[in-house]
């Protein structure tokens, strides 16, 4: 009786873990093959790992782990670049934007079927990571990271109009100046509004830097919302939040009528 009742225990407190992670981590049960690491063991361990970021360049130069290497995923270069840690010793981190981010994912199964058999997915994301370990975090080029410059969902949200306020609050403002930050490559749609400015983000983080904005209220547009988050701490860094306004969702996520 006292077997079956520690065998019970152990069942169910392995069951709820497992729920819990597929509750928290709901793409782990989509690449149930691959090997995980959480925030304290990547922590502890952090000089035994090679550890690899598999976003743009341009997040990571946002925000990284310190010491963390940028191998894009996206790029073609991808496997050949990670080819020159495939026999070491020391396992391979990989990492991109947190538990709802396919790369990271993606890049170690890509791994795998290319024979690595030293590749860890560490799913909690940048921003748990900074928020825990600001010493062991670059943001803004600057370490420790300064946390004020995080942005939350609820700032985001705020900031984040559907098409009709869009176009509403341009026009009611005084010195509107409309930004489209997609690479010409994307910009198969276009909303129909004067004096668009198509401006790559880089050059939009200068033009912040440089205060060309002035007494301008910002008006940005991407294709799916995606970059809004990274564009927004820049936003904050040049105390620009109050006059700046972002498209829910992206152009990609509005219907031909909307275009009009």
């Amino acid at each position: 009786m006292k077997f079956l009742i520690i065998f019970f225990l152990i069942f169910n407190s392995l069951f709820q873990n497992y729920s819990y992670c597929n509750e928290v981590f709901p793409l782990r049960n989509e690449y149930k093959n691959l090997k995980y690491i959480g925030k304290k063991d990547l922590y502890s361990n952090i000089n035994n790992f090679v550890v690899v970021d598999v976003r743009s360049n341009f997040e990571y130069d946002t925000i990284h782990i310190n010491d963390s290497i940028n191998i894009d995923f996206s790029n073609a270069g991808f496997l050949p670049s990670l080819q020159e840690f495939k026999n070491i010793e020391k396992k391979i981190i990989l990492y991109c934007n947190g538990f709802l981010c396919k790369k990271s994912y993606e890049a170690a199964k890509t791994a795998e079927e290319n024979g690595f058999k030293n590749i860890l997915v560490y799913d909690e994301g940048i921003y748990s990571w900074a928020t825990s370990y600001p010493n062991k975090t670059t943001l803004l080029s600057k370490t420790p990271a300064q946390l004020k410059f995080l942005p939350n969902e609820n700032e985001i949200e705020k900031r984040s109009l559907s098409i009709l306020e869009f176009k509403e609050k341009i026009k009611n403002s005084k010195n509107p100046l409309v930004i489209d930050v997609r690479e010409a490559k994307f910009r198969n749609n276009n909303l129909n509004l004067k004096d668009i400015r198509n401006i790559k983000i880089k050059n939009l983080i200068s033009s912040l830097e440089e205060g060309k904005f002035g007494d301008n209220s910002i008006f940005i547009f991407d294709s799916v919302g995606k970059q809004i988050e990274w564009i927004y701490i820049y936003i904050k860094k040049y105390s620009k939040e109050k006059d700046t306004w972002f498209l829910k969702g992206g152009i990609d996520s509005l219907k031909q009528n909307d275009l009009k």
